[in-house]
């Protein structure tokens, strides 16, 4: 069991056999609780690796290392100048009972504001290599929650949709009826009477992206189930790798009203340091964009032109914007064209230079 600083939130794992506890072994489960109510009940943890069985499904804790971390760091730009970093953590060491005996380690950590989990596969003699198939978290909601799902058709999309305001349930699928709806991350909940809780990721690097789907098959179920992005060169392994080898921090976001999941840091604090030692040229500051205007002119007509791009530049320096940016199309590679016209890019960087404006372009 593992509480937050304050006291507020908790987070346990346990092994059980039959939905039971059993301390001789069992599959790995967890729970989170804020202010002593329920948020998430017993949901499983497993690894489905190539060419074995499920890591996680029969293992027993062999031994549990607690620490405690309170320090500071600065960012470049964000919410803050300076983030508290100060969690309650535990190490988990399991080990598959008799046969190879595989080993599986937890991390856990226990923010005011968060909790976060993630798994490693050490070097081992029963595995070679990490070859993941698929892994199976579960986040079995306390309550049929209301979400706001950015539910999307598949795992190639330019994850952009309209959050979708809808219970837990609604993302299943009736009379047994296979799989649900594919929704990104994050994905922000109101669980009744409990607290508003968002699920997401941290340290992605070496891994692929999580999306969550409603496996159940009535109306009535409220859990959720990670689904990690397939390869493109092997559809059927989403992340391979050598060992040691660990996951993404598997984050829960929990407060009282939602503003308080703004204002968290624990994303950057869960993420590496930054590799980029120089950060002075690192300026924070807004920007005209072309594309969040329509591309809109002067005339009032959209128009993809480097006369029009200038336009908000001109924006940009009467406002006293730093930035301005140029979306997708100023490439003669890219495939928009609806509004004609290319950007001349050097032109418009020179133009910009001499009313103080630096130009950001998107690139794919």
């Amino acid at each position: 069991m593992l509480d937050s600083p304050d006291g507020r939130l908790e987070i346990a794992f346990h092994t059980v056999t039959k939905n039971s506890p059993s301390p001789a072994g069992g599959q790995l489960v967890y729970s989170v609780s804020f202010q002593a109510k329920p948020l998430i009940e017993n949901s499983a943890l497993n690894l489905e690796l190539e060419g074995e069985r499920p890591l996680g499904s029969n293992v027993r804790v062999v031994h549990v290392t607690p620490s405690h971390t309170d320090e500071t760091y600065h960012l470049v730009t964000g919410k803050a100048s300076t983030v508290r970093d100060r969690y309650n953590a535990l190490q988990l060491d399991l080990e598959e009972p008799g046969g190879a005996g595989r080993k599986l380690v937890v991390e856990a950590r226990a923010f005011d504001d968060a909790v976060a989990f993630r798994y490693i596969v050490p070097e081992q003699r029963a595995l070679r290599l990490f070859r993941l198939r698929q892994e199976r978290t579960e986040f079995r909601i306390a309550k049929d929650a209301t979400t706001y799902s950015l539910v999307l058709p598949n795992y190639h999309t330019m994850y952009e949709s309209e959050f979708l305001k809808l219970p837990i349930s609604a993302l299943g699928t009736p009379s047994g009826e296979p799989r649900g709806l594919l929704v990104g991350l994050p994905m922000l909940m109101d669980v009744p009477g409990a607290a508003w809780m968002a699920i997401t990721e941290a340290g992605m690097r070496g891994y692929a992206a999580m999306y969550l789907v409603n496996p159940g098959g009535d109306w009535n179920g409220h859990i959720l189930e990670s689904r990690i992005s397939p390869s493109l060169t092997e559809p059927d392994i989403a992340v391979s790798g050598s060992l040691p080898h660990h996951s993404p921090w598997r984050v829960l976001l929990v407060g009282a009203e939602p503003g308080r999941l703004i204002e968290s840091n624990v994303i950057t604090s869960l993420n590496p340091e930054s590799g980029i030692q120089d950060t002075s040229w690192i300026h924070a500051g807004k920007s005209s964009w072309d594309w969040w205007s329509g591309s809109i002119g002067k005339n009032g007509k959209p128009a993809f032109t480097t006369e029009n791009m200038k336009s908000y530049v001109d924006f940009s320096a009467e406002s006293g914007f730093p930035y301005m940016l140029v979306d997708a199309g100023w490439s003669a590679r890219n495939d928009i064209t609806k509004m004609n016209g290319r950007v001349d890019i050097p032109a418009l960087v020179a133009y910009a230079a001499a009313k103080n404006v630096k130009v950001w372009i998107w690139l794919h």
